[in-house]
């Protein structure tokens, strides 16, 4: 059998080969701290069990020493699973994902998954943003229909859409229409968080020049600047926001939770 560290000194994954081959990946726990028989120098990060029988660790290193540890205080946990099949434990943002979900603001995209690479739509997005106000049992009332030459009473979240714009969160994307299907930038995004965070009457402070892809002149600076005081997001890397690019749903699971503190 063969363990490798996944926290040193806490959380261990161990992977038990058997006669067959590779067997699956199961969480050890440590129940107290290891103590060494015999010490190496160097951090060990592949770890043989040289007799179990005896409940003894064969710790091996990259070098050629090695440690024994005893294993009475190593205990199985349950392995962590998630719930959705297409967000696996390991995934970037799978703390995000799950919380968003256990505090009923997504159940995810359909057939067990979440899609967590699709973009963002506006008439999703005024769903989140609602859920994130009101909690996960709010529902608005019905649409009617009038509010967006775009959005029928009947439409997909058009209840959502309609109350989004009552909230004063939203006046829709120009021509009285609120283009409902259309993806949300990252741009669009920090003024959407923002007025659901602090409300529709928010103003935040002029732009400074936080990120270097955000000019002082484009037209959402002041809001993609406040989305970092508040430490919602830290940009997209290198000193940049890349507020032209589309919000995912992974992303989207990050923000809301950061904005709402759920």
């Amino acid at each position: 059998m063969v363990v490798c560290i996944s926290q040193p000194g806490s959380v261990f994954w161990m992977n038990e080969v058997g006669p067959g081959g590779v067997g699956e990946f199961q969480r050890l726990q440590l129940d107290s701290p290891l103590t060494p028989v015999f010490n190496d120098t160097s951090l060990p990060t592949e770890l043989d069990v040289a007799d179990w029988q005896t409940k003894q660790l064969d710790v091996r290193s990259m070098s050629e020493g090695f440690d024994v540890f005893d294993l009475t205080s190593i205990s199985r946990v349950p392995a962590v699973t998630g719930q959705f099949a297409d967000v696996p434990p390991e995934y970037w943002a799978f703390d995000f994902i799950e919380t968003l979900a256990s505090s009923g603001i997504t159940s995810g995209c359909g057939a067990g998954n979440y899609c967590p690479l699709d973009p963002v739509t506006r008439a999703q997005m005024a769903v989140f943003l609602e859920r994130g106000i009101n909690g996960a049992n709010y529902s608005p009332p019905a649409a009617s229909g009038n509010v967006f030459t775009d959005v029928g009473a009947t439409d997909f979240a058009a209840a959502w859409i309609e109350q989004l714009s009552s909230d004063g969160i939203t006046s829709g994307c120009g021509g009285n229409k609120y283009c409902p299907g259309a993806d949300v930038t990252r741009a669009q995004m920090a003024v959407f968080l923002l007025r659901a965070k602090y409300g529709s009457g928010y103003t935040p402070p002029a732009a400074t020049g936080v990120f270097g892809d955000v000019d002082l002149s484009y037209w959402a600076a002041a809001w993609i600047e406040q989305l970092a005081a508040d430490g919602i997001t830290s940009g997209c890397g290198g000193g940049n926001y890349c507020p032209d690019n589309l919000v995912t749903r992974d992303q989207m699971a990050v923000f809301l939770v950061r904005t709402f503190g759920l």
